[in-house]
């Protein structure tokens, strides 16, 4: 068992701190917007949805796939088997008409099973710096269907590296060498990550049929995309009113430290 599993089995029972509630309720706001804009784009086919949740951790995200009505199956899976156990405990097999599967998956070695050309959607959120490469694009790729999407949410090595040497009681970042870096936030994470680097991921995207359709942080994906969503904007205030200054300010310049990726699998031509 290596150190991430170790880890998110350790919390995967654990309440999260109310120190970094405000930072949660920011990223599930960035996270619901950007699912939505995918969903809202593919539902326009009229045809059922499938969904590939890489690293999902407690399955906290599947109610923001299921509000859609068009997503019929929902594969999510993570390398922590206690966190698997919680997402099948909290969801089951099925929630709103749509198929629910969860399963353990180590994606540095492994890929969930999907036929060719059957998936719509591949989502990674803050996960992707553990198995980052051209084999995990090649085999998103290789399970999208022409025009499908593959979303993940990364941390922006410039901005991080801004932030090297870093260490308050919520926060501590220690960047290790050119490749990784050391990041402990608070009931969240606490291991080594690598950087995800925006020319790598051009060409990874190339080597694999995927166009880039948008690199941006998420100050600024959160400010175009018409404001924050109500049920989320009152948590937001909420959690302000009962926070000190300090703590915001921290968690504002962790909330800047990450960005929305979205690459969509090119159409192949038949006239060539």
């Amino acid at each position: 068992m290596n150190h991430v599993e170790q880890h998110y089995n350790k919390i995967a029972h654990s309440n999260r701190p109310f120190q970094t509630a405000y930072l949660r309720a920011l990223n599930n706001s960035v996270k619901f917007k950007a699912i939505n804009t995918i969903l809202q784009k593919l539902e326009a086919h009229e045809k059922p949805i499938t969904v590939i949740d890489l690293a999902c951790g407690r399955g906290g995200d599947i109610v923001k796939f299921l509000k859609n009505v068009c997503v019929k199956r929902y594969l999510g899976v993570d390398i922590s088997k206690t966190s698997i156990d919680e997402a099948k405990n909290r969801y089951g097999t099925h929630m709103n008409g749509c198929k629910i599967s969860l399963a353990i998956c180590n994606l540095q070695q492994s890929f969930p099973p999907s036929r060719p050309s059957s998936v719509d959607f591949v989502f990674c959120a803050f996960a992707i710096h553990y198995f980052f490469s051209n084999t995990i694009f090649q085999r998103v790729s290789r399970c999208l269907r022409g025009g499908g999407t593959f979303l993940f949410l990364k941390i922006n090595k410039e901005r991080l590296v801004e932030m090297d040497g870093h260490s308050t009681k919520n926060l501590r970042i220690r960047v290790i060498n050119e490749k990784s870096y050391d990041f402990f936030l608070r009931g969240s994470v606490d291991c080594t990550e690598h950087f995800v680097v925006d020319s790598e991921i051009f060409e990874y995207a190339e080597n694999n049929s995927f166009e880039v359709k948008q690199i941006c942080s998420f100050v600024v994906f959160f400010s175009t995309r018409g404001g924050c969503p109500q049920f989320y904007a009152e948590k937001i205030q909420r959690f302000i009113n009962k926070t000190s200054h300090g703590n915001i300010e921290e968690q504002n310049q962790i909330f800047s430290l990450y960005d929305v990726v979205i690459l969509e699998k090119k159409l192949i031509s038949l006239n060539k």
